[in-house]
This record gives C-alpha cells, structure tokens and sequence, in this order.
C-alpha cells in the first residue's frame, strides 16, 4: 500500500509520495498451504498468494477470480476461517488497484469475523489496513482509531513487524496531520524494530517515510540521504509501490531544489511502475508531477497535454468511489481538486478558454457528486487534440527507455561496475535526444490549430451559451481559487443581437491564498447568520471578499448592457450571499445587477423557460412541530401567496396544506398540476449525509432525500420553481465543502424543477413572511425571480419594508407583533434579507 502526500505547486499539483507498509504478510498462510497440500482451498489460496506477490495489475486481476473462487469453495463447506482469509486478501488487491470502496467492503466483512474466533493477529491485520485506507483519503483520525485498535493486538501476539508496521503508519497520520515530529518519534520506533526482523519492505518505507519528513522540514540532503537508502531496498524485494513512492519523493526534491531535469528522471521512473501495477492514483498524481515540471520548464503545451492525462485518469478513479460514505470522497476530491484547477490555469494562460471552462464544469460535477452520490451525469473527461495524442505518444516513447536507462545507471553506480563511466555517456546522449524532441515538440504543439468542434468542450460551452442567451446582459462567472491566488472566468455574448457569438474571458485576480479567502467567507457567513453581529465589522469583513471577488471583475461588467450576473460557486463561495458583499459604499444588489447561483452550467435545467403564465402554487407548511420550535409566521405567509376559493386575497391560485394537513403522502398526490412548489417548514440539511437530511412536517414525519427523488414521478417535472422558505438549512463546519443547498437543490432541480429558492441560514420567522409575500407580489407584478428577490432585497435595505409591516400586511394577525417587542430587530441587517439565494433558471 501507499500513501499520497500533497505538495502544491504554481502549476500541476506536486505530489510526494509516502508510501506505508504493503499488506501485512498473513501469520501462518505459507505454512498451513504447504502443510495441507490436500485440501484444494488451500491450494486456491496458495495459488492466488502466489499471484498477488508478483504484484503486477495482471497478476493482481488474477488473483481476485482466484481469491472469490476460494471464497465460494469456503462458503460451500462452511470452512468461515478461509473465507474471511481469502476475504482479506481481495480487500488487499481491490485497494492496490484504487477500488476502495471493494476493499472496505471487504475489510469490513472479515474483521468482526477474525474478532468473533479469537483470531487476533488477523485482526489486527485487517484494523491496520482499514486504517491505511482512511488515511489515504485523508481522514487521518479516523485512520488514527484503527491504527491505535491494532497496535496494542500486534503487541499482545508478539508480533514485531505488525507493531512496527503500524507504528510507522500513526507516523504517517502525524506527518498529514502537519505534526512533523511527533511522526519521526513514531517512524524512529518502527524502524529498529523493522531491522531487528528483518522486515526489509518495512524497513525501506520507514526510512522512505524519514526522509519525507526531512524534506518538508527543508532538510533536503538529510531527506536524499534517506530516500537513497530506501531505494535499493525495495528494489531487492521487489517492493514496486515502495520504489515508485520512493523515486516521486526524490523527484519532488530535486524539483523543489530546480534541478527539473533530474526530477524528470526520477518522476519517469516511477510513473513506468505505476502502470505496471495498475496504480491509477499513483499513475495519475505522478503524471500532474511531470506536468509541473514541463510547466516550469515552460514546456507549457506539453504540460498542459499531460495535465488532461492525469485530469482523465482522475475521472476514471471518481466512477469507483460513489459508493464511499460523503466523508471519504469529500477528502478524496480535496486532495486532487488542484490537478483540476492547476489544469484550467494553465489552459487560461494559454488562451483555451473553451477548454478550461471544460475543466471546471468537470470539477463543479465532481463537488457535487461528493455530496449526492449522483453518478449518472457521464464524464469521458478531458478530449486530447490531434497534436497532444501524437505528442504524448512521442514523449513518453523516448522517456521510458530513458527511464529504464537510468535505473541501469543507477543500480551500475551502487555496484561501482566497470562500465559506469560508458553509462553515463550514453545517458548523456539520451538526454540530448530527450531534450531535442521535446523543443520540437513544444514548437508543434505552440503551432496547433485547435477545432474546438471536435473537442468534448462543445456540450460545456453549449451549456453556458444556454445560460446567456435567457437575458441579454448576462455574464457567467467561474471563480478560479487556487492555493496562491484567484482568477475568474467570464463567459458572455460578444456583441448585440441573437446571433452574437460566446466568448470567454479569463480576468486576474489578487494573490490571496485558498485557506484565507475560505476563511473570510466563513467569518462573513458566521457574521451574517447572527442578526445581533454588528454592522461595521461585518461590512469591513464582507468589503476584503468584495475587493477579491467582485473588484477585478468591474472592468467587464461595468458595461451599462451588462444586467445580470450568474455565478458558479465554488468552495470558498457556496455558503456566503455574494448580495451581502460590500463595497465600501454599498452593498453588491444595490447596484443594478440581478444575482443568481447554477451549480454548474451543465446540470443547469432549462435556463432560457418563462415563468408559467397561469402560475399555480402548490404550498404546504406548519406552524407547530412535535418536537421543534413553532414558526407561527407560515399560516400568514401561505395565506398571502395562495388564493383559494375561500381566500381571496392571496396573490397566485393554488392549494395549501397546513400543520396536519402537510403530510409527504398529501405533498406527493397534489403536486402534479402545479408549478410553483412552496415549503415553509422546519429543515434539516446534514453536511455530512444527505441521507440524514429531511424536511419536517407537523407530524413529525422526515421528507428525506428518497422522498424527494421519488417527487420525479408525480409532478416534479412541471414545477418551475421550488422555495424553501423558513427552513434551518445548515452549514458545515470549517472543513466542509458547504454543499448542503447545492445538495438538496440539486435533487429537486435533477427532478425536473427549473429552480431553487432556498436560505443559506435559519431565518427570522417573520422577516421570511415578510420577504416571501413581497416576493410573490413582485413576480405577479411581471418580474422574473431574479428581479423579485433584488427588489425585496433591496426594500429590506432601504427601510421600504420593516418591522411594522410584518403583522400589518399578514392576512391573519398572530398573538405576538414583533413591533411590540422592548428592541425591534432592524431588517435592513443582512441577516435578514441576503439569506435567500435563487439557484437555477432566473427568469
């Protein structure tokens, strides 16, 4: 096994690899096969040990038809024993390949069995490779339970290699969780104990490991020292993943030290191993390696070229993970995400806009599948041009052979073999040939012509052009935040008229890093969701996210034509209101722009569609819950909005069910016929798992994602519009992603709804009556939803709707005005009118 460890880069994101200990060997395996030659599950089991040492990705596909095979013949004979032995080993092989939800799984299975019979050494075998897993996605304590589950039954059995193996491992999770030395106070532990057994795969990743922490501690000589005693060592036994791991490692310092030509020869090396083992992760990761290098080399197009190699690899992997809990694929999609926006950069510089939108609408799809485990939008990735497929044939040729040459060449100088110096001369020779080929092929590359038709961009930028084309005046913008700085990418008519072509713009942005931008906007949001915050600081707070995120944007969209400003969120982004950004002087909806949120252009449903004609509302709510709070606004609210035979006065026709009338059953059999859906109720958006994510009625019923989805086949796809009003939605904590509404949004709109209105906090009850009525008499008025929420947005700001209005303009008068309370709250505070963000068609 192998850990990845993330370096970042200007460019492509630079990995270290730090590989941990492969599969622990199995106590007892090659001794009970060989004392039992009779018996044919044993025989199975040898064979397929047999296949998995060679370690090969043939060899290891092999194994598994005879691991299952095992499996089976176990099951047969009830002989549960083998089965969680045979069990074990696919989980091994099923994590070397990258199927990492087939090794848990599998893991899984067998580690209550080997618990259940007393089998502790096993056990302990399984906790360690659980463990590993979780620290490969980047759930380090979690990583950190099972390794500590693990190491204490190594130690009862006496079992040295299995403690010092997992010792290194908790160093692995200390070195990830930045606590540099308290990892080499847990890899010095391993490594004597490694050498007084023997254990030299162990012993190799253990001083691979050293020499990690060494280099991030900029102890670079100290590091090579290190890693070059690692090296030959896992080449001895045959350690491929520890060699590969280990040759990234010495690739990356030398890059690091600028010395790229070097870098190349190491990254090549290892980049060969990995596709011999079938390493897709390592494959991938060391193909953003390379690219960084021809990046800084200013071999840019072959970077870019090779950076789409490691972008489709990646997408390949993301077919493997849906089934993994939200957690694990969050992580996982955090630690490659930069290959994705370093692979825009470089395109951006390079003028392929197209392309890099391309990119992004990929890594909007990849975040969001993070949250619904939506697998069904397809990805056949990035497309090669003619000229990239013919280059990237044409360099990896020429570097393979030199790879294989340096490994000679390395292996002759740690022998000192009389023909070294010959070897270094014909190196010499296959560098300047190298080198030749590249300048060619940078000069081919520079000088492609690129038909963008016959890319895989097409059905992006057709998704963006559907987007502009629904109101003259809009521009989409892809905010690009990278780990040092911002950029955005702006898509918009070029020119007046409907057959205007789209072009795309690429605008700069300021140096600020990914972890401050992010953290800003989470100090904004906490500010925002608390109307008792104070208004200066949190106006000096949302100006620095203005000046980074609006500010560099202004030359474009100054334009008198330009109206209406679509953004695609991102991380940094999703959870604030960009309404709430100020400018010093006023807040971004006070200008004349109307504000809208698509998750991405691709999954955006029918931008250019009206609002209905005969708009009919479908409203359902409570005002009492059992067990939660009352929201004694909603009867007024739904009163206003619906007009019924027996309520006049509402402002759209439709039905309303209310307290025990809103039932999921009652939602599900009136909804067809209706395209408005309105929910006033109580929320509850797990940002951890959408599947603990529900709706709640009076009843105390929980309308959860399932419900939701089912909602398709009743009526959804004529619904135009769906509001979550009143709703807690929700946000995560300071490492979440924030894609809670993105999540729930989605479902609805995947349905067949053309838009969300939803609120990125919980609410005031009687500013969200207040906001809602407002808002429904302003889309009567004929305004499109955008218009309609800038014009209460900008009522609440300029004292046109306050706290005397909620009670007076409610239909039904309820016991408590709030103008009656000892401090009325002041609704032109954010708090109260920026929460509602409109996802979807704006129209």
């Amino acid at each position: 096994m192998r850990k990845l460890k993330r370096s970042i880069s200007l460019f492509c994101l630079a990995l270290s690899l730090v590989v941990t200990a492969p599969l622990l060997p199995l106590p007892g395996v090659a001794q009970s096969v060989v004392q039992n030659q009779t018996s044919e599950i044993d025989r199975v089991i040898e064979e397929g040990y047999r296949l998995y040492q060679e370690g090969s990705a043939e060899s290891l596909r092999k194994a598994i038809v005879v691991f299952e095979k095992a499996r089976q013949l176990s099951r047969s004979i009830n002989a549960s024993d083998k089965q969680a032995l045979a069990s074990l080993f696919l989980g091994g092989i099923y994590d070397s390949l990258g199927e990492t939800q087939k090794a848990l799984e599998y893991y899984n299975k067998v580690v209550m069995l080997f618990r259940a019979v007393g089998d502790r050494s096993r056990e302990a075998v399984t906790l360690n490779n659980i463990g590993l897993i979780y620290s490969t996605l980047g759930q380090q304590q979690e990583a950190l339970r099972y390794f500590n589950q693990a190491l204490p039954l190594f130690h009862a059995v006496g079992d040295r290699s299995g403690e010092a193996t997992t010792l290194n491992n908790i160093g692995l999770v200390y070195s990830a969780l930045g606590q540099k030395q308290e990892a080499l106070k847990y890899y010095n532990q391993a490594l004597p104990l490694l050498q007084a057994v023997e254990n030299r795969s162990g012993e190799a990743t253990t001083l691979n490991n050293i020499g990690s922490i060494h280099d991030a501690l900029g102890q670079q000589q100290e590091a090579l020292k290190y890693y070059n005693q690692a090296l030959p060592i896992s080449r001895a036994v045959g350690n491929l993943d520890g060699e590969a791991a280990t040759l990234n490692n010495i690739g990356f310092l030398y890059s690091k030290l600028g010395q790229q030509q070097e870098a190349l020869k190491y990254y090549n090396q290892a980049l060969l191993i990995s596709r011999a083992v079938g390493n897709r992760g390592g494959e991938a990761k060391t193909l953003s390696n390379i690219a960084f290098v021809f990046a800084d080399q200013k071999y840019i197009e072959l970077a870019i070229a090779i950076c789409k190699q490691s972008v489709n690899v990646f997408e390949s992997i993301r077919q493997n993970h849906q089934k993994l809990p939200r957690e694990l694929r969050e992580s996982y999609t955090k630690s490659i995400s930069s290959t994705y926006q370093a692979l825009a950069n470089l395109l951006i510089k390079q003028g392929r806009l197209p392309e890099a939108q391309a990119v992004l609408e990929l890594l909007k799809i990849k975040e969001l599948n993070i949250y619904t485990r939506d697998n069904r939008t397809p990805s056949n990735g990035i497309s090669f041009t003619p000229a990239e497929i013919k280059a990237l044939d044409e360099i990896f040729r020429p570097y393979a052979t030199a790879a294989e040459f340096a490994r000679q060449l390395s292996e002759c100088a740690e022998k000192n073999c009389p023909n070294l110096d010959q070897l270094k001369r014909q190196r010499d020779r296959i560098n300047d040939e190298v080198t030749a080929i590249l300048d060619r092929l940078r000069t081919t590359l520079k000088n492609q012509v690129i038909d963008i038709s016959k890319l895989n961009t097409q059905q992006y930028t057709e998704a963006a052009e559907k987007i502009i084309n629904a109101q003259p005046g809009t521009v989409l913008i892809y905010p690009v935040i990278t780990e040092t700085k911002t950029q955005f990418l702006l898509a918009f008519k070029a020119g007046a008229g409907d057959q205007a072509p789209i072009t795309f713009r690429a605008i700069d942005g300021d140096n600020i890093s990914s972890d401050t931008l992010f953290q800003t906007a989470n100090d904004l949001r906490n500010a925002l969701a608390d109307p008792t915050s104070d208004l200066k600081t949190l106006q000096t707070t949302s100006q620095k996210l203005y000046t980074w995120l609006i500010k560099p944007l202004e030359p474009e969209i100054s334009h008198p034509s330009i109206k209406h400003l679509v953004f695609v969120g991102d991380r940094a982004t999703r959870h604030i209101p960009f309404a709430a950004l100020y400018d010093g002087k006023e807040y971004l909806i006070n200008k004349r722009y109307t504000l809208t949120t698509v998750l991405a252009a691709s999954t955006t449903r029918d931008p250019s569609e009206p609002q209905p004609k005969a708009p009919n509302v479908l409203a359902v709510g409570a005002t009492d819950f059992k067990g939660a709070s009352p929201l004694p606004y909603v009867k007024p609210e739904i009163l206003s909005i619906v007009q019924t035979p027996e309520n006049k006065q509402g402002i759209f026709p439709g039905l309303s069910y209310l307290n025990e009338q809103f039932s999921f059953d009652r939602l599900r059999d009136s909804l067809k016929g209706h395209n408005i859906l309105h929910i006033a109720t109580h929320g509850n958006l797990d940002p951890v798992n959408i599947d603990k994510s529900y709706l709640l009625t009076s009843s105390g019923e929980q309308i959860t994602k399932s419900e939701i989805q089912r909602l398709r086949d009743y009526g959804l796809k004529g619904v135009h519009m769906v509001i979550l009003s009143a709703c807690d939605t929700g946000t995560g904590g300071k490492n979440s992603d924030n894609l809670e509404i993105a999540g729930i949004s989605h479902y609805f709109m995947e349905g067949g709804a053309k838009s969300v209105i939803a609120s990125l906090w919980k609410v005031n009850d009687p500013a969200t009556a207040l906001f809602m009525q407002a808002l429904y008499k302003h889309l009567k008025a004929g305004m499109t939803k955008a218009q309609a929420i800038r014009q209460v947005q900008q009522d609440f700001i300029n004292g046109k709707l306050t706290t005397q209005d909620a009670p007076t303009r409610s239909i039904v008068v309820v016991a408590e005005k709030i103008s009656d309370r000892p401090t009325s709250p002041n609704f032109a505070h954010p708090y109260y009118w920026s929460p509602f963000i409109l996802i979807g068609n704006n129209l």
